[in-house]
């Protein structure tokens, strides 16, 4: 079996005549090739209209239900908004969209079935957000840290909680790994509340800094809560 690709090429003065022609719309993107063993994995590097990664994988030899995905990878097989002409067409509907809150709280569930509907969302802010949301760091210096990055970025940022102790304890102890971060994870949970609530009072949000409370909510209705947040935004 012969595996090519047809490549049209243009100059950059066609190119540009295209985009005039399509309002300025295209895929833009940078196409890897690698072998993993048995697997052959095409790499592609987006940068418009959206910056991401996709792979997509094949193989002659063995079943591709063997083949793990990299480590903070979703599947989005058979997902249109993923296809050339989804992209194309806009349905990658939020970039620059950061969920923060305390381990425990269902950040990761959230954004990997936001992924699925086509709403890329980031997992923490580690230089900004995490970094110094640490108890020895005083309130007031916290919030202006974060006032003067909101001034600075377009980035919406979501401050996840979840009241209910004992939940997040049940899902921290579920874990095969517990860090000393997590035996904390209630504590880190009210932080987040309390400088939201903090840079609320003092103005400091620039509207680009929500809290969604997850109190009570299935995983389902977390996910529905803050994709609204999200494209209310848009």
């Amino acid at each position: 079996m012969i595996k090519y690709t047809q490549v049209d090429k243009s100059n950059e003065k066609e190119f540009n005549e295209i985009l005039q022609l399509n309002n300025g719309k295209c895929v833009r993107k940078i196409r890897k090739y690698y072998l993993d063993g048995n697997f052959e994995i095409d790499a592609d590097y987006f940068k418009e209209p959206n910056d991401m990664i996709m792979i997509e994988v094949s193989t002659q030899q063995i079943s591709l239900d063997d083949y793990i995905p990299p480590k903070g990878f979703v599947e989005v097989t058979n997902k249109k908004e993923y296809e050339n002409y989804g992209i194309y067409n806009g349905s990658i509907k939020s970039v620059g969209t950061i969920l923060e809150g305390t381990d425990g709280v269902g950040k990761s569930t959230t954004i990997e079935s936001l992924i699925k509907e086509g709403i890329i969302c980031r997992d923490r802010e580690m230089e900004i957000f995490s970094k110094n949301m640490m108890f020895e760091i005083p309130m007031s210096l916290r919030a202006n840290i974060y006032n003067e990055y909101l001034k600075n970025h377009k980035d919406l940022v979501i401050f996840l909680i979840n009241k209910d102790k004992e939940e997040l304890e049940r899902r921290i102890n579920s874990r095969n790994h517990i860090s000393e971060f997590d035996l904390e994870a209630y504590r880190y949970n009210k932080l987040y509340l309390d400088t939201y609530l903090y840079m609320i009072e003092n103005n400091l949000t620039e509207d680009k800094l929500k809290l969604f409370d997850a109190t009570g909510l299935t995983e389902k209705e977390q996910k529905e809560g803050v994709k609204k947040l999200i494209l209310e935004r848009k």
